[in-house]
């Protein structure tokens, strides 16, 4: 049985296009600044273009907190293991 609807598979990493929607810009420099003040992690390419990840998108616009840091309280505690 072949699915009706496909969905194509998507990039990890957002175009240039959805970074100049985001950002409101189509400029490099103008994307990089945006990107920083408002808190975003991003990568440059070799050719100084901003590199965003697609999953970390969906999270920074749908309010979700992304610190980055791992909650240590969640960790395994092997030392308590006997």
């Amino acid at each position: 049985m072949s699915a009706i609807i496909q969905i194509p598979p998507q990039s990890m990493t957002l175009s240039s296009d959805e970074i100049a929607e985001i950002t409101g810009s189509k400029m490099r420099m103008h994307q990089v600044d945006w990107l920083r003040r408002n808190g975003w992690i991003y990568h440059l390419s070799k050719a100084e273009e901003p590199i965003v990840g697609r999953f970390y998108a969906t999270m920074k616009m749908a309010g979700v907190n992304i610190s980055g840091q791992i909650d240590a309280s969640n960790e395994p505690r092997f030392g308590e293991v006997r």
